[in-house]
């Protein structure tokens, strides 16, 4: 959940969050005061009390609202369920349920006040770097190569194979007989690299490009 994240980061305090959901009325208020209740009999927080936490609040805030907005998305998944199937619903689901007032307050905040922050924005604009870095790597090693069962290490190319994992490559020579080689190529790059924590992509690029 963005929010969350950015009241953990310092981006927004709890209060700018309550202070957008404070101007609710109808079924969205309804639903924000059911989310509230629950917290307060499990903590006995008042989201305005001058000495909440705003981390767990938000955190508390996260958890049983999915437990109460869950329930009306799927009343409203039932509802709808036959233009669904058929392709003729075009709304998001939210849009259609008692809960959209209040998801869309959320998102409102989130594109006006989180993604544009210099910290967000820095943080997506380095993972676009990393992710590029890493598929055009990664594809160098598979772009030429018709060898995948060997891992031989005579080119740089070869080195590069060798650094996936072995559990991957294997997939691609099952892969290999009921799909085209290409296909399996960049299936191959795609799967190891989204595959790769957050965490686990950023240092692998530190140490290949930033060593």
């Amino acid at each position: 959940m963005d929010i969350e994240d950015a009241v953990r980061k310092g981006i927004l305090r709890w209060s700018d969050v309550y202070g957008e959901l404070a101007g609710l009325d109808g079924m969205s208020a309804e639903v924000r005061d059911e989310i509230t209740a629950k917290i307060h009999d499990y903590c006995s927080c008042d989201p305005t009390g001058a000495n909440v936490d705003g981390e767990e609040y938000v955190q508390l805030f996260r958890i049983f609202g999915l437990s109460i907005v869950s329930p009306y998305l799927a009343d409203t998944f039932q509802e709808h369920y036959n233009d669904i199937m058929s392709g003729s619903f075009a709304s998001p689901l939210y849009k259609m349920s008692r809960a959209k007032d209040l998801i869309a307050t959320l998102k409102s905040l989130e594109r006006g006040r989180v993604h544009r922050d210099p910290q967000i924005l820095r943080t997506e604009l380095m993972g676009k770097h990393i992710l590029h870095d890493l598929l055009t790597f990664f594809y160098e090693s598979v772009r030429k190569r018709t060898d995948y069962e060997g891992c031989d290490i005579a080119s740089f190319e070869d080195k590069t194979f060798a650094l996936m994992s072995r559990n991957y490559r294997a997939v691609m020579q099952e892969d290999l007989a009921t799909c085209s080689e290409p296909y399996c190529k960049l299936k191959l790059i795609l799967d190891y690299v989204s595959g790769m924590t957050d965490t686990f992509a950023y240092e692998l690029h530190r140490q290949l490009f930033r060593a």
